[in-house]
């Protein structure tokens, strides 16, 4: 459940990103997010409660970039002069990250939905662990911070029955194709203009 709060917050501090004036963006982020905890109807039945049935709680990994994207914003928004910005700004996501994101998780879903030929989901502890190794390794090539974000989400997987539930889930699945999506019209809108 707390995962699907930072990610409303995440979507509502991206949101009001326009606005210039911190106060009025932060009372804006605060009403919405009391508004969409507060029950709409009968007992604990909030917009966050209700999006958290639909699509269960984001992975460890998702929770981790969530966290890091609302520090960076909240940093920069109050021009901390923080050394730690800084560093949020060098390892904000980019697009080889979300390519193997989405490609990841692309197979994963397809398989789980028996669309292609093998399911890495409930395939054999070995595999997933190869998988997990390839995955973990590939995102510390495109920036160490990634690859430790990464492990550091593996240290949470009690409880879970695979790897890939602490690494990948829809939301982050999701913004990933929406990421590429848009890369994609930008660099075809840049070369119309041309």
């Amino acid at each position: 459940m707390f995962g699907v709060f930072l990610l409303f917050l995440a979507l509502f501090l991206a949101s009001f990103n326009f606005i210039q004036k911190i106060w009025l963006k932060y009372i804006l982020v605060i009403s919405f997010l009391a508004l969409f905890c507060l029950p709409l109807y009968q007992k604990n039945h909030s917009v966050i409660n209700l999006w958290y049935s639909f699509f269960d709680a984001p992975c460890i990994l998702s929770i981790l970039l969530l966290l890091c994207f609302i520090l960076r914003k909240m940093l920069k928004d109050f021009h901390t002069g923080l050394k730690i910005t800084h560093f949020l700004e060098q390892n904000a996501l980019n697009l080889a990250f979300c390519v193997v994101v989405f490609v990841l998780g692309l197979i994963l879903f397809l398989g789980e939905l028996n669309l292609i030929g093998f399911d890495l989901y409930h395939s054999s502890l070995m595999y997933q662990g190869m998988i997990v190794f390839i995955f973990v390794m590939i995102l510390y090539l495109i920036k160490p911070f990634y690859g430790i974000l990464a492990l550091l989400s593996l240290v949470f997987m009690i409880g879970e029955k695979t790897a890939f539930d602490v690494l990948i889930d829809v939301y982050l699945w999701l913004f990933s194709l929406i990421f590429l999506v848009l890369k994609g019209l930008n660099k075809i809108k840049l070369r119309l203009r041309k």
